[in-house]
């Protein structure tokens, strides 16, 4: 019994140090936001020219710079929130003695 569960720990460390799950929902949000713009840039191309006034062009724009920032923060979420790989500074000990002259 111990040793499936030393290998199911071994099994999680190996799926949390390859960081699967956030790896996988930033796949899926960089999929997300280029099938969406993709969508986007689709239907704007193809609206008539009498109907791409000010208002679709700053609609489409807008939606854009949206969809960047939250892929933008997802991102940095996903980078400043992973293990730390540096090794620890040595650690040192100190011992202080006192000698009491009596």
């Amino acid at each position: 019994m111990q040793k499936v569960k030393d290998n199911l720990l071994h099994a999680a460390e190996v799926f949390d140090t390859y960081r699967v799950v956030p790896r996988t929902i930033i796949f899926m949000a960089c999929w997300y936001v280029y099938h969406f713009t993709d969508m986007l840039l689709f239907w704007y191309t193809h609206e008539p020219k009498e109907g791409r006034g000010i208002e679709e062009s700053t609609a489409v724009t807008a939606i854009i710079a949206a969809l960047a920032a939250v892929l933008t923060a997802a991102f940095k979420f996903y980078m400043d929130n992973g293990r730390d790989w540096t090794p620890p500074p040595p650690s040192t000990k100190t011992t202080l003695t006192t000698e009491t002259n009596q």
